[in-house]
């Protein structure tokens, strides 16, 4: 009885996910806030955007990394050109409304930071991740990266399953990657435009084709001054969102309690640092744009996260958790098990793979940083890692 109602769990779960897909086909996002499009920022990864920059309220409470809750919640903006304004320069561990302007790394895990809350200030020496100025937000101080270390309650509401991009992967997203052409463009990756009256950015996805009932955009992949000639309204935008194309508002940033915006203009973190005084940044205004600035770490600037490929879709199965911080794809007839960067280092664990039936079709051990387990055939497979909850993953052939 036991195995009977084990094979129906597993049957209803792969159900389940294959009707999640079935959301991806219409929308710009589904319903775990991923969008439907993919964006290279390497030569060898490709990943999905949110549906809108990072939120964050100091009422409620949410699931962390690790094991155990925090006070506050936060969320995606409801919709890509939303963002707060001046209301951030009410920042305080008392003040119960969104804030999302942040300093950089302050996810609320204690990495040694002096500031790591989201509503801290202070110093740009402040703000180093495990206390030294060269440490970024990824490898063993991944947590202190929003995304890592956060459940985002309107984006899948689990620890793990986002991050921010490094300044190598944001200029290679917004300097290198082939893309479609646009407004008579080749390699398309983006624009400065008005959407539902506010300026910001437009990235198009790798693959992208412009709705034909909107006007095509002009001056791409330029810097130049264009917001009014490239100007889309609501539903407008709701046709080339549905096509892929992400928006990047121009939400300002604040200085401790004071909140700027003068051109407007836009200043996104990356999870990299600079030096000392400052971590790299994605910024935007008038006439200039660069993927590769540099910003004070004290500085409250905007957050947009990703999920990688090969930790939501593998091959049309949707898996939405980073689980364990392992990630579980398939390659050439085979799955592959990776350790993430929070793995512990000498974990000794046991790999387990059954098929849709139910019954184990193959055991092992993990094998290094990779590990590549051949199975009988194509088909729908779930793999266990150790203790971990289960991974779903489609092999589809040689």
């Amino acid at each position: 009885m036991i195995m009977k109602h084990y094979l129906i769990n597993i049957t209803l779960a792969i159900l389940a996910v294959l009707s999640a897909n079935i959301v991806l086909a219409g929308g710009g996002f589904d319903e775990n806030g991923v969008s439907i499009s993919l964006f290279s920022v390497s030569d060898n990864n490709k990943v999905f955007f949110s549906k809108g920059n990072l939120q964050y309220t100091t009422t409620g409470t949410h699931a962390v990394y690790g094991g155990g809750s925090e006070i506050g919640t936060w969320r995606f903006a409801e919709h890509q050109y939303d963002y707060i304004g001046s209301e951030n320069s009410n920042i305080a561990a008392s003040y119960t409304g969104w804030i999302d302007l942040f300093g950089w790394g302050t996810s609320g895990w204690n990495s040694g930071a002096n500031a790591y809350q989201p509503w801290t200030m202070g110093q740009n020496s402040d703000y180093y991740p495990g206390g030294s100025a060269e440490n970024d937000l990824t490898g063993a101080y991944a947590r202190a990266d929003w995304g890592v270390y956060n459940a985002i309650s309107n984006g899948g509401d689990r620890p793990g399953m986002w991050r921010t991009l490094t300044e190598d992967e944001w200029v290679y997203l917004m300097e290198t990657r082939s893309a479609s052409t646009v407004g008579g463009t080749s390699d398309a990756r983006f624009v400065k435009a008005t959407v539902a009256g506010t300026k910001g950015l437009i990235i198009f996805p790798d693959s992208y084709t412009h709705p034909t009932e909107v006007a095509e955009p002009t001056y791409v992949n330029s810097n130049e001054n264009v917001y009014g000639s490239n100007s889309y309204t609501v539903s407008q935008w709701s046709e080339m969102e549905s096509a892929g194309a992400i928006f990047l508002p121009e939400a300002g940033y604040r200085t401790g309690t004071s909140f700027y915006t003068a051109e407007p203009e836009a200043h996104y973190w990356t999870a990299t640092h600079y030096s000392e005084a400052k971590s790299y940044t994605v910024y935007s205004f008038r006439i200039y744009f660069g993927a590769d600035g540099q910003n004070e770490r004290r500085l409250g600037q905007s957050v947009r996260l990703v999920v990688d490929e090969s930790n939501y879709h593998v091959e049309g199965i949707n898996d939405v958790e980073r689980k364990d911080d392992v990630r579980v794809y398939s390659r050439d007839g085979r799955i592959v098990v990776e350790q993430g960067d929070l793995w512990a280092a000498g974990s000794s664990q046991t790999i387990a793979v059954y098929d849709i039936m139910g019954r184990m079709v193959k055991q092992s051990a993990v094998s290094g940083q990779q590990s590549v387990i051949p199975v009988p055939g194509r088909g729908v497979y779930m793999v266990k890692v150790g203790d971990g909850r289960p991974h779903k993953v489609m092999v589809k052939g040689y």
